[in-house]
């Protein structure tokens, strides 16, 4: 919530909605590959929100995206740049 509170208080936008589509204990590398469940998962949530409306009226679209990932890459001894990262 902080995040959306940040974002309209920055006037980048009056309303901002969050999409939730975290899952503890993964890898953003093993788990959350294009074409993957979770990735699927994550998508579908996102169309859907999107397809749902505004409250009160109205449409949104997408405007960015937030990725935090707790270090478990690194628990498992992945260094950075050791595996290529697909974004698409």
């Amino acid at each position: 919530m902080a995040l959306g509170r940040t974002l309209v208080g920055l006037g980048l936008s009056s309303r901002v909605g969050l999409v939730p589509a975290a899952r503890g204990a993964t890898s953003l590398y093993g788990d959350w590959r294009p074409g993957g469940e979770l990735y699927g998962n994550m998508i579908g949530r996102t169309k859907a929100a999107l397809a749902g409306g505004l409250p009160g009226g109205g449409s949104g679209r997408l405007r960015g995206m937030v990725w935090v990932q707790v270090g478990g890459e690194g628990a498992r001894g992945v260094g950075v740049g050791e595996r290529p990262l697909a974004c698409g």
